[in-house]
């Protein structure tokens, strides 16, 4: 029932406090729900977590923590629906440093985009509030990061921006990965981050759910899974114990790959990804999923999340 009020530009975490010797707990998953000013807008939240940049060029995803990485398709956030990326803002965790600086640009399938932020010199903010870019069901969405002057200092970075769906109530979330998936197993994936190690250990992907209505799943590869009848298989699960109706199988020259139906999700459901191989497939590849869901209108989007 509590509230925080937060404004463009804020940043926000989640802490955890002990009371006496609490048992350590294995995985930890929370949820909480984001009210626009502007009905219809849901917000995108990445960062690079504690790794640091020092690399000229390199990509990060929209959503969730990820290393900064040379290889675009590891760094890119999948859409399942279309609408408008606008108001882009970027902190750094250090400045770049008299004379240097860093540039961040929204790429859509690997071509650069009018959105993009310049942080110089002792700066460590910057915003595009001006540009959009319009995007489509099966884009593929990513942030380049270019040292364009001098050699500016290593640093972390937080990213946000703002997706309007072109229809009011749909929100999504998005999973990349450059863990390969298993040829002989049935792996594990979380429903938001920027980067993963797949497991065989379902509960140690779980995120937490709220009430809503899952609509579709879509799913690219890397590479396609091989020669028939190679295939993986990709499903939503529900609370360890439930293959739900979302799943899309990619077979043998294939490398995307999307199903749309209606399933109920109910409060403090635990939801996974489950990706199975079928054959043994010779493809190894990484993999991009992301899942579009809807709750009728009224100003509230659902951030799910989860942490070990």
């Amino acid at each position: 029932t509590d509230v925080v009020t937060v404004a463009a530009g804020d940043k926000v975490c989640v802490s955890a406090t002990g009371t006496g010797t609490p048992t350590a707990a294995g995985a930890v998953y929370w949820t909480c729900k984001f009210i626009p000013d502007t009905a219809g807008e849901t917000v995108l939240l990445g960062n690079s977590g504690t790794d640091t940049w020092t690399i000229a060029l390199n990509f990060e995803t929209l959503v969730g923590g990820k290393f900064d990485d040379n290889i675009v398709f590891d760094a890119q956030t999948l859409f399942p629906t279309a609408g408008t990326l606008k108001k882009f803002y970027c902190e750094l965790g250090t400045a770049p440093g008299a004379g240097t600086s860093r540039t961040f640009t929204i790429e859509k399938n690997g071509i650069d985009s009018g959105i993009t932020i310049t942080i110089s010199d002792t700066n460590t903010t910057g915003n595009d509030i001006t540009n959009t870019l319009a995007v489509a069901a099966g884009d593929k969405i990513a942030i380049q990061q270019t040292a364009v002057t001098g050699t500016p200092a290593a640093s972390v970075g937080k990213f946000g921006i703002v997706f309007l769906p072109d229809t009011q109530g749909e929100w999504f979330t998005a999973a990349t990965t450059d863990d390969t998936l298993s040829t002989t197993a049935t792996e594990y994936q979380h429903l938001t981050c920027g980067d993963s190690t797949l497991t065989a250990t379902e509960n140690e992907q779980y995120n937490l759910a709220q009430a809503t209505t899952a609509k579709a799943i879509y799913v690219a590869l890397s590479v396609d899974p091989g020669t028939s009848p190679d295939a993986y298989s990709f499903t939503l699960r529900q609370n360890g114990t439930t293959n739900t109706a979302l799943t899309v199988t990619i077979t043998a020259d294939a490398t995307t790959g999307n199903y749309a139906t209606d399933g109920a999700i109910s409060a403090d459901d635990l939801l996974s990804t489950a990706i199975a191989p079928l054959n043994v497939p010779t493809g190894t590849p990484a993999s991009q999923i992301a899942y579009l869901f809807y709750n009728a209108p009224t100003g509230e989007e659902t951030l799910t999340y989860r942490t070990r």
